[in-house]
């Protein structure tokens, strides 16, 4: 009978061992849940500070763009033009397709600004004669 009871004893401190290894086993998988949480939540914080302060420097140089706007103009877009027209609607950045289409012209200009001054010349040239 002792041999019984030191088996029993042996298979009980084992089971002992093996459950203090499992609870060990799940506070570290609590620890590692709790600390990929932490990150995704900081790198989401980070993101979003990235992204409020890129949008707000970009509404502070959409400001010139939006003064001023007192002529309508009617256009026909094609289906891509809509789409991104539309992108930044839905994204917040403007509140209409008419804000989002005045800045996408105003933009289009001030790239095309060299094309713009040599007509602008040109046109000088044609009304001087």
């Amino acid at each position: 009978m002792p041999e019984e009871e030191t088996k029993d004893q042996e298979q009980s401190e084992q089971e002992e061992t093996t459950e203090g290894g499992k609870e060990q086993s799940d506070s570290e998988g609590e620890t590692e849940g709790k600390n990929s949480f932490r990150n995704f939540v900081d790198e989401s914080a980070r993101i979003a500070k990235k992204v409020g302060s890129t949008l707000g420097e970009t509404f502070k140089s959409l400001a010139h763009i939006f003064r001023g706007r007192n002529h309508v103009v009617m256009v026909r877009v094609n289906d891509e033009s809509l789409k991104r027209i539309d992108q930044l609607v839905d994204s917040g950045i403007f509140r209409s397709r008419s804000e989002s289409g005045a800045f996408l012209i105003a933009k289009g200009i001030e790239a095309e600004a060299h094309l713009y001054q040599r007509l602008e010349s040109k046109v000088e040239e044609i009304n001087r004669l």
